[in-house]
């Protein structure tokens, strides 16, 4: 969906591409995150460390949790017309929109 924003809105409408760009690079960071930690579990389960791997386990489904509702706030608040500060997306979102 980010992509289709950035591809049919026009370049005027920075509105539309700042939140588009910040969705995208937060989706990314999740996923990478998610990645990472998903290794991390797979690698107690090979080594034998069940505890690791169920620690990591809830780690990732926290992420995910935590991920869902935040994305959830956000969309609301897009259309609600407000713009919200994500510590290092926003700044990265709002230089590659111009």
């Amino acid at each position: 969906m980010c992509l289709l924003v950035l591809i049919k809105e026009p370049k005027t409408n920075m509105f539309a591409r700042f939140h588009a760009l910040q969705a995208l690079l937060l989706h990314g960071g999740i996923l990478a995150l998610g990645i990472v930690i998903n290794m991390l579990a797979r690698a107690g389960n090979v080594a034998g460390e069940h505890g690791m791997a169920i620690f990591f386990d809830v780690i990732g489904g926290l992420l995910k949790f935590g991920a869902f509702v935040g994305f959830i706030i956000l969309g609301i608040l897009a259309l609600q017309m407000k713009t919200p500060k994500i510590p290092v997306v926003s700044d990265l979102a709002e230089k590659f929109s111009k």
